[in-house]
């Protein structure tokens, strides 16, 4: 039979391992972006399907649709993107249920260890994707359904997250009260975009105008994130002559990527401070936490949002050889990823304080009672083991979709009807040509939603 101590050991080291799938495996990552950069979306697309089984877990099953999802519509190939951004949204509305019934009993839990439920500017850029890919497949009423579904999520996305705090706040576990910062963002200038060019397609021009109007009310009411001048959309409706429209969407650069900010907490009698290691808060945070002794001192981290800049700086049109016009900004994903995850960001920092006290304390109430029957090397071991289970079980949950694009921008043109060559030429911040997409042989069509997408992931 194994002694105590022997057996203490076991646990540790077992524990131990054990913290380590705490952590996302994403060794893929560099690759991905590398491939996908680079346009060679087919063999980023063999990276996440070979790295399935290492990196994707049952838990990450969300993260591995929304990637495929995404890499498949670069590709063209529209019914695998469809295919895997319905599988990437079914998981996030059943793991939404789940998480509001289990929310009083999961306050405890770290992020890492649950499934990831993707981020809401993720979510909501699903319907945007889709839609596009029912554009392409020439389905307008599917395309309809998805963009209309934008807007009710985003109508929706601060009343979930107060519903989720309630429930939060009512667990036995709670010591601090999660609030849920209010959002000032309700209506996509890119959504409002692709509507408006469905409508006039169709020839719903009131509808149309409507579609307009959201969009000037997006850049007047929204102006922290549409903090540049509107596109012109002055050639919304159709002409009444022999022209015909063609229009671009643009898509450029990188969504933002996570990173962990770490915090320390000392206890007082009944009360805690919060400093953060940044210094960005260096006279703390104090927070009543009824039944805690002073003397303590813990560590955990929780993810913030970086945003990323692009390359390019202009995207130009040419179209047989001339130049043709400017495409212009329309939405900024890095600002509404930004947005988004601020409603609930004080949920996850009230959350991880909570969980680290109160793992923390335990871990050392349980350390001094193996050190009583063990006697100085179990509470040593103990003492190392507890310490650093409680920090590796408190990492920061960096998991995210990494190749959602960063930035999207439009033009809309009248033109004769007809077949052109095209190409969308992308200028870096130094007025060179960074990389020209061609388009051959484009027919353009009168009465027709002449849509050219074009991507460029730098």
């Amino acid at each position: 039979m194994l002694s105590i101590k022997n057996f203490l050991l076991l646990i540790i080291i077992f524990l131990l391992v054990g913290c380590s799938n705490l952590r996302t495996r994403d060794a893929y990552k560099e690759p991905l972006l590398q491939n996908a950069q680079h346009r060679n979306y087919s063999g980023a697309i063999r990276i996440i399907e070979e790295a399935q089984e290492k990196s994707f877990t049952e838990k990450d099953k969300v993260l591995y649709h929304l990637y495929l999802g995404i890499l498949f519509h670069y590709d063209k190939n529209y019914n695998a993107s469809i295919y895997h951004l319905n599988q990437a949204e079914d998981l996030i509305d059943e793991l939404y249920t789940k998480s509001i019934s289990r929310a009083a009993s999961s306050i405890l839990l770290n992020d890492n260890t649950l499934a990831y439920s993707g981020e809401d500017y993720e979510d909501i850029y699903i319907n945007i994707f889709k839609a596009l890919n029912f554009i392409n497949m020439k389905d307008i009423d599917a395309a309809f359904v998805e963009i209309r579904k934008v807007n009710i999520k985003l109508n929706l996305l601060e009343d979930k997250y107060k519903e989720y705090a309630n429930k939060l706040n009512s667990s036995d576990d709670s010591k601090i009260e999660v609030s849920v910062k209010s959002t000032q963002f309700n209506n996509s200038a890119l959504a409002r975009y692709l509507s408006m060019l469905l409508y006039r397609a169709e020839n719903s021009m009131d509808d149309a105008r409507i579609d307009k109007e959201y969009i000037e009310e997006a850049f007047r009411l929204q102006s922290h994130i549409y903090y540049f001048s509107p596109p012109d959309l002055s050639t919304f409706e159709p002409t009444r002559s022999n022209k015909a429209n063609l229009t671009f969407v643009s898509f450029i650069g990188l969504a933002p990527e996570k990173y962990p900010i770490t915090y320390r907490v000392a206890t007082l009698e009944d009360m805690i401070i919060v400093f953060s290691d940044n210094g960005s808060q260096a006279n703390g945070q104090h927070f009543p936490f009824p039944g805690v002794s002073p003397g303590y001192y813990f560590k955990f981290a929780i993810p913030q949002i970086r945003e990323k800049k692009s390359e390019i700086n202009r995207i130009s049109i040419e179209v047989n050889g001339r130049s043709f016009g400017t495409l212009e900004k329309i939405e900024d994903v890095n600002k509404i990823a930004k947005e988004t995850f601020e409603v609930k960001a004080n949920m996850a920092y009230v959350r991880a304080i909570t969980r680290t006290v109160v793992k923390g304390i335990a871990s050392i109430l349980a350390q001094k009672e193996i050190e009583k029957r063990t006697g100085e090397l179990g509470g040593l071991l103990a003492k190392f083991g507890t310490a650093a289970i409680t920090e590796a079980s408190e990492a920061a949950d960096l998991r995210s979709c990494s190749i959602f694009p960063g930035f999207a921008y439009v033009g809309d043109y009248q033109i004769d009807p007809g077949i052109y060559d095209i190409r969308v030429v992308y200028h870096n911040k130094n007025g060179m040509v960074d990389y020209v997409e061609e388009i051959p042989q484009y027919e353009v069509k009168r009465n027709n939603l002449n849509l050219i997408e074009s991507y460029y992931l730098k």
